[in-house]
């Protein structure tokens, strides 16, 4: 996880993100070959032998796969960490010029990646894809993105590790002295220490997690987590010079269609790994806490969402034991950000033909994928060839086996659709190639996955155009109608007659539930209207069921076959006096709502979270919940005592830490006590008090927030939380240690050192809602 300030940053495996800063009587551990790439660890007495062991044994897989001449100086710490924190990595950073950064990675290009890489480079100043910022043309801190060229500090700068640094030559590459970074691990994890016989069950690959660790100090990191947190501050985008050199390659349909350089941008579009401009996939990086797929952007993609595991820079530390640690996509990318590996591997080269691979799913349509090698191998190489959504796509065969004599005659891959019963639409997947390194030539065990996309066109008969993909209507309210239209896939031999029911006409009904279309006007979109049924009854949100199927018996007896497909409505109840928000329909938004929204989170078909109404379940929603958080009457209000909830996101920074109010995520399990209330303070049905527990730790300029001093009382605390939550800019969120202190019982001084609280109570935060 980052834990940035303006000139260090912290990133952390899964939800880990608490860094150590403390420097106490630090010995050396250090590799004395001093050839190519060397690591000097720094590790704080009383930290476990075993750990020190484990970073040299992580620091000889980094070895054996760069080769620059840089010695990576590395402090190294253990101790009791927040609840699921697995470790963390603070970072050394400095600001260089684009111009010094790009002239650097130019000096050190030397493989194929290099030169695609910098053949997609800008020479500057940078046009950056952003949004969230004070100054967006679409209006103040608005998510659609817009390309800033105005050549300001974020278009002129990069923000790199000093690790990186050093491997581009900005600074003195075999300094030993200067600390490049420090990485804490938790003592409350089971390790697995030795890799040699495997990983013990219900045990964590230390060796794995610590080569993780060191990556980010390497320079997989990126500046949009920065974006993200810093958000909340209202600032320009000026203020986000944090593109790191990793970020100059990640790109998006959206930059490259705006002619930006890059896609810095805090939203849940897919961000690839480019290093030729979009013309073939190699990853895709995690899209943000926040605003995302709820992971840092210092990741690549979980393998959750992919349903493909792109490497050791996964967020997710694996459950299942990984002989290779390093994959090919993971030395790519640090091959293109400044480091040297060992040797260029050989390449899968996939080709589409006719440009492009589209099938159907009722198998009409068909398409072929021509496959071969870079160069001659030292043996055979067997390359396995996967769906990455099975249920869209089959492929045929499975694996290809290339020889010394065969290696570039092109192989050919049949792919076909695959028949289901969803409304889903068109649909692009992917085909994903890549080496079976146990039986394949060397030079070949580290080749970068490929893959090509590939578009289902829906069940090949019936297309339903949705937007949004969910209509929203609202009792009593004819203005708010919402409609979706059909079309037929192909031109059919005869009529086909397409019926359409509602499953609720009680809350929602059809104009028309029977359609006609003839070899003519196949093509032509013909509209449904839904309109919803004002009724008496507060019953609240409900949804209903639209269905469309193709009548058979009638017509051209090919389109008999064709799926049902279902149309979701939404229709808002016009006598509830349910807040916007809330999603279980309880009268009040709070914590509840925020574990729905969270369960139904990227969907498009339970769309009981959808606040907004746009057809999906993202965090446009979230935030929707959030500035909705109190709203409401409970049933019952409470007299006394506390209410709580487990999520929250604190954040160390130079000057103390403080609490971002934007955190979603997965919510971290905490056992509390009741506690009395004290001082007088009795909250109220609309102002809850909440205990949160961190999970994380992140980035991000938190200005001009009211804090508590360890000499205030609980009244005292109470009552800044309150003036904080009267002032519209500000985050109603306030931590530090000394509100810890008080939460945990001791109203006394927070002196460092303290044994009156532990870690986790220094990451818990009393919000006012």
């Amino acid at each position: 996880m980052f834990l940035r300030r303006r000139t260090s940053g912290s990133v952390g495996l899964s939800t880990a993100g608490r860094s150590s800063t403390k420097r106490l009587r630090l010995e050396s551990l250090e590799d004395r070959r001093m050839l190519a790439l060397d690591f000097v660890f720094n590790v704080a007495p009383g930290t476990d032998d075993r750990i020190a062991l484990g970073f040299r044994d992580a620091a000889e897989i980094w070895k054996s796969v760069l080769e620059d001449d840089v010695t990576v100086v590395v402090d190294i710490d253990g101790g009791v960490l927040p609840p699921g924190v697995i470790g963390g990595t603070l970072n050394v950073e400095n600001e260089y010029p684009y111009a010094d950064v790009l002239a650097a990675l130019q000096a050190d290009s030397s493989t194929s990646f290099d030169a695609s890489a910098l053949s997609m480079l800008s020479d500057g100043p940078l046009d950056v894809l952003i949004n969230r910022t004070i100054d967006n043309p679409n209006g103040s801190l608005n998510p659609v993105p817009y390309v800033d060229s105005d050549g300001g500090l974020n278009n002129t700068t990069v923000f790199l590790p000093r690790a990186n640094a050093k491997a581009l030559g900005l600074i003195d590459p075999l300094d030993r002295l200067t600390s490049d970074g420090s990485i804490t691990f938790s003592s409350a994890f089971p390790f697995d220490f030795d890799r040699a016989d495997g990983i013990t069950p219900g045990e964590i690959d230390f060796v794995y997690v610590a080569v993780h660790e060191i990556g980010h100090l390497l320079g997989f990191v990126s500046g949009v987590d920065d974006l993200e947190f810093g958000s909340f501050d209202q600032l320009p985008d000026d203020s986000f010079a944090f593109i790191s050199a990793l970020d100059l390659f990640r790109t998006s349909d959206l930059s490259r269609s705006l002619g930006a350089d890059l896609d810095f941008a805090a939203d849940n579009r897919l961000k690839e790994f480019s290093i030729d401009d979009g013309a073939s996939f190699i990853g895709s990086f995690s899209t943000g806490r926040i605003f995302g797929d709820g992971s840092q952007a210092s990741h690549w993609q979980d393998d959750n969402i992919t349903n493909v595991f792109q490497g050791v820079m996964d967020p997710n530390a694996p459950a299942p034991f990984l002989p290779s640690i390093l994959l090919p996509q993971d030395v790519i990318a640090f091959d293109v950000i400044g480091w040297d590996p060992v040797a260029e591997p050989g390449v899968i080269q996939a080709v589409a033909t006719g440009g492009s691979t589209i099938v159907s799913e009722d198998g009409t349509v068909t398409d072929t994928v021509l496959v071969s090698l870079s160069k001659a191998p030292s043996a055979n190489v067997v390359v396995s060839v996967t769906p990455s959504d099975a249920t869209e796509v089959s492929v045929s065969p499975t694996t290809l086996t290339f020889t010394p004599q065969n290696w570039n005659i092109p192989q050919v891959v049949n792919v076909a659709g695959v028949i289901d019963s969803l409304d889903d639409g068109d649909q692009v997947s992917r085909i994903v190639f890549s080496t079976i390194a146990s039986v394949s030539a060397p030079e070949y065990r580290l080749s970068p996955r490929v893959s090509l996309p590939v578009t289902t066109t829906g069940n090949g008969l019936l297309r339903i155009d949705l937007s949004g993909n969910a209509t929203i209507i609202r009792e009593g309210d004819t203005r708010k109608l919402d409609a979706f239209s059909i079309t037929l896939a192909r031109q059919p031999l005869a009529n086909v007659t397409v019926q359409v029911v509602s499953n609720d006409p009680t809350e929602a009904r059809v104009a028309i539930t029977t359609y006609v279309f003839t070899p003519s006007n196949w093509n032509i979109p013909k509209q449904v209207l839904v309109t919803p049924i004002d009724d008496t009854e507060d019953d609240g949100d409900q949804v209903a069921t639209i269905t469309v199927s193709v009548v058979s018996g009638q017509g051209d007896s090919a389109f008999w076959s064709a799926p049902q497909s279902q149309v979701t409505v939404r229709v808002l109840d016009n006598e509830s006096s349910q807040s916007v928000g809330d999603f279980d329909g309880n009268r009040v938004v709070n914590a509840a709502d925020r574990e729905l929204l969270v369960a139904s989170f990227g969907s498009k078909n339970n769309l009981i979270a959808d606040a907004n109404g746009d057809g999906q379940v993202s965090a446009a929603d979230y935030t929707v919940w959030r500035d909705n958080l109190g709203y409401g009457q409970p049933p019952v209000a409470p007299q006394q005592g506390w209410v709580y909830e487990s999520f929250g996101h604190a954040m160390e920074h130079s000057t103390g830490g403080c609490c971002c109010p934007a955190c979603l995520g997965a919510p971290v399990e905490t056992e509390l006590a009741s506690q009395p209330v004290q001082d007088g303070v009795s909250p109220s049905a609309a102002a809850f008090f909440v205990l949160a527990s961190d999970e994380d730790l992140s980035g991000g300029e938190m200005n001009d927030r009211p804090r508590v001093s360890p000499s205030s009382n609980l009244a005292q605390a109470l009552g800044l939380l309150e003036s904080a939550a009267q002032q519209p800019s500000s985050s109603t969120w306030v931590a530090d240690e000394a509100l810890a202190s008080l939460v945990d019982g001791d109203e006394g001084s927070a002196d460092e050192g303290s044994d009156d609280y532990d870690d986790q109570s220094l990451d818990a935060a009393l919000v006012l809602l």
